[in-house]
């Protein structure tokens, strides 16, 4: 087929697969970043002041590693989708263009001969 696309579902599952692993690095960011938060002793007095600042910091870094790893979880489900959408196609297509041919490899019963030498 000239001009057309192909589409190599093998490396759609495997970038899937790839960005399901990657949810573990934004997660294990978020542990460190919890163990960051010191207690309030630790600032002293003139730290104290700027602490809170600091702690909202934290909580908005946690917040968009979480969102990270949920769209990498997405990002992975919708590639495997397209996937399973394209293998779908694919078996479809075999399986139509099969009926086609059996269709027209079978001999139609109009044109089988009712007379002559066969068919007297």
């Amino acid at each position: 087929m000239s001009g057309g696309h192909a589409v190599v579902v093998k490396a759609l599952r495997d970038y899937s697969g790839q960005l399901s692993g990657d949810i573990a690095v934004p997660k294990e960011i978020h542990g460190l970043v919890g163990s960051s938060d010191v207690g309030d002793e630790s600032w002293g007095v003139v730290g104290i002041f700027v602490k809170g600042k600091y702690t909202d910091m934290l909580g908005d870094l946690k917040d968009l590693l979480g969102e990270m790893a949920n769209g990498l979880q997405a990002a992975s489900e919708k590639f495997d989708l397209a996937a399973n959408a394209y293998d779908g196609h694919e078996n479809d297509s075999k399986q139509l263009l099969g009926e086609v041919l059996k269709v027209l490899e079978d001999p139609a019963p109009s044109r089988t001969p009712t007379m002559g030498p066969k068919g007297s």
